[in-house]
């Protein structure tokens, strides 16, 4: 059995024996769409001779058509095959152009049978005529394109001639890529610049920088627990944190299959939404009304809620100038909006006061406040687009209040030492902070500079001093936090900043940092913490 098994395969090519059979019967019978090799070769021998009656009495048939007439069935069936089946009577043509011949990797075995983009196969034998020859690696192998490359190759020409001797032959030529094996993924920074988080407030960082490759590449958190509210989804860890989280040990794993997997552990904090402090405001200087604001194109307001469309097409979208507020030169304001229904990329929408650049004051939907002081008194009030389709959507509930300069009255209120943590050179440096005698100096960001267990007791509210000296300032500056990780007041200018500051959570601590886009590069010394009674 095997004798004439060997002598089938010879003939209808390498494979399973029942599958090329079945290749073979059908495209020499008037019927290439059977499925069953049983009816295939029945089809074949009726087609090429063999009457239509059992399949041995068709064989007989068929074999005597052949000229094979002396013997018993099995050894006259061995010579059919022996001399290669049927003698071609038609010329081969490549059906599929370009045939599906996939891509190859280096240094991976390849395998591509070309039986599908042929007529026929019968006698058919394949051979490379083009001028660049076959990938390094490959070979033609019957009807199979096979081996293992070992050569990266871009949009390589091939041509692949079939001939049987029955006509003209036929060439077909395509190209095929041989790519780079895959490379394990390694962290290249250490730790990423994965920014801190806020409560409520959209988180999206893509690790693609950090990685030397991103192909085939899957991120799994596989240390401590993602901030709650955080998932990775592909390359990116995104989402809205919901809960305060002081220093989180996360640690994200990469793996792509070519090698081993590469994890790398960091901390990002998760901080409350930023307070801007006790409300010490005046009545409103305006609130939002629609006979108060003029607008650009793209931007419509009706009652008490506006809304600025994505192709808004000028940036200056939403004033009041009818009648213009009434702001005055160097004073403090407290702005507030309410956006929702909305969608943000880039920029989002601004805030533009008076003589000052616009910032950014909404970045995802929800109640927003940001402290502005006016510089040249051009009473200009007005939300913005940098960009077209930075902010689509409505809002509503705008103000502006002035925050009233009482904190200097209440410093004769105040009592109580104000301890050693006042002096700098006892507090703790923990990033981009160096701290010598009298003065701690920031120079990078994100900075940090804490000191514990000063004795602050939560919800008792304290008048702050601190002296700032050289300093630089990005966004809304250095944050400083006061018992928890709110942000309770800003180090946005230099002199002497005085605040008023509720102790909020159970740390006993004060901390100066900054975070993303905020940032502070100077000196801070001579801070003092009264407890106001």
């Amino acid at each position: 059995m095997s004798q004439i098994n060997d002598a089938i395969l010879a003939v209808v090519g390498p494979g399973q024996l029942n599958d090329e059979l079945l290749i073979y019967y059908r495209v020499n019978s008037d019927d290439p769409t059977i499925e069953d090799l049983q009816d295939a070769e029945f089809a074949f021998l009726a087609f090429n001779g063999g009457g239509k009656s059992a399949i041995p009495d068709m064989w007989e048939a068929f074999l005597d058509a052949q000229g094979i007439a002396v013997g018993a069935l099995a050894d006259r069936k061995l010579t059919f095959w022996d001399g290669g089946g049927l003698a071609p009577t038609v010329a081969p043509i490549w059906t599929t152009d370009p045939p599906n011949a996939p891509d190859g990797v280096d240094g991976t075995a390849y395998n591509y049978n070309f039986t599908p983009d042929l007529n026929t196969t019968v006698g058919v034998v394949l051979t490379s005529t083009g001028a660049g020859g076959l990938p390094s690696g490959l070979s033609i192998v019957g009807l199979t394109l096979q081996g293992t490359p070992d050569t990266v190759l871009n949009n390589t020409n091939i041509q692949i001639t079939a001939t049987n001797g029955a006509g003209f032959d036929e060439s077909l030529a395509f190209a095929i890529d041989i790519a780079a094996a895959a490379v394990a993924p390694v962290w290249t920074t250490d730790p990423p610049n994965a920014p801190d988080g806020t409560v409520d407030e959209a988180y999206n960082y893509d690790f693609t920088p950090d990685l030397n490759t991103v192909s085939g590449v899957v991120l799994t958190s596989t240390g401590g627990p993602l901030p709650s509210g955080l998932t990775i989804v592909g390359l990116t860890l995104q989402g809205t944190p919901d809960t305060v989280a002081d220093t989180t040990n996360i640690r994200i794993t990469a793996t792509n299959g070519a090698g081993s997997d590469e994890s790398l552990p960091f901390d990002i904090d998760v901080v409350a939404a930023e307070g801007l402090g006790p409300e010490l405001l005046a009545d409103p200087t305006f609130n939002q009304d629609a006979g108060q604001w003029s607008l650009q194109a793209g931007w419509t307001i009706s009652g008490n809620q506006g809304h600025a469309a994505a192709n808004a097409t000028n940036t200056n979208g939403c004033q009041a100038s009818t009648p213009a507020p009434a702001l005055e030169d160097g004073v403090e304001y407290r702005v507030k909006i309410t956006t929702l229904n909305g969608t943000y990329q880039n920029t989002g929408l601004r805030m533009q006061l008076d003589g000052l650049a616009s910032v950014t004051i909404a970045m995802a939907d929800g109640d927003h406040e940001i402290d502005l002081t006016t510089t040249n008194a051009q009473t200009i009030f007005r939300y913005r687009h940098e960009s077209v389709g930075d902010f689509e959507g409505d809002f509503e509930t705008a103000s502006c209040k002035e925050v009233l300069a009482v904190l200097a009255d209440l410093a004769g209120e105040s009592a109580g030492s104000p301890g050693e943590f006042n002096e700098v050179g006892n507090w703790v440096e923990t990033q981009n902070v160096t701290v010598g005698g009298g003065e701690a100096e920031f120079t990078g960001t994100p900075n940090d500079l804490r000191h514990e267990n000063i004795g602050i007791t939560n919800g008792k509210s304290y008048l702050m001093t601190v002296d700032v000296s050289g300093g630089t300032f990005a966004g809304l500056g250095m944050g400083i936090q006061l018992g928890s990780n709110t942000n309770l007041a800003r180090i946005d200018a230099n002199g002497t900043l005085v605040f008023i500051i509720t102790a909020d959570g159970t740390n006993d601590r004060i901390r100066f940092r900054s975070q993303g886009g905020d940032t502070f590069t100077g000196f801070i010394d001579n801070i003092t913490l009264r407890e106001i009674v």
